[in-house]
């Protein structure tokens, strides 16, 4: 019978002990996975930041190269008018005089 309650002692005592180190294994493998997890949250969240800072830049030149491209566009229009301006005010001129060649030829038959 002492020999039952001393092997029951050592069992009891072996499975506290397998126990406690089942918990502390647990608990180390939570803290490597938290570890872990935190790590890999960093990582998404940086790459996230780098994303964005890559998207803005890449919205930035391509607004300024829209802006750009407005900007020649309308200089090209704005020439554009100014050269047909001057065009149409030279066929008038022109057409004036020849309207008054016309009168003053007309005028003196």
């Amino acid at each position: 019978m002492k020999e039952r309650e001393e092997s029951g002692r050592e069992t009891v005592k072996e499975r506290e002990e397998s126990g406690s180190d089942s918990m502390k294994e647990r608990k180390e493998n939570g803290r490597d996975t938290v570890k872990e997890s935190e790590e890999s949250r960093r990582d998404s969240m940086k790459e996230r930041e780098e994303n964005g800072k890559e998207t803005v830049k890449v919205r930035k030149e391509s607004g300024r190269d829209s802006a750009n491209e407005r900007e020649e566009n309308g200089r090209d229009t704005v020439k554009e008018r100014e050269e047909s301006g001057r065009d149409s005010l030279k066929e008038r001129k022109e057409n004036d005089r020849e309207t008054v060649k016309e009168l003053e030829e007309g005028g003196s038959d």
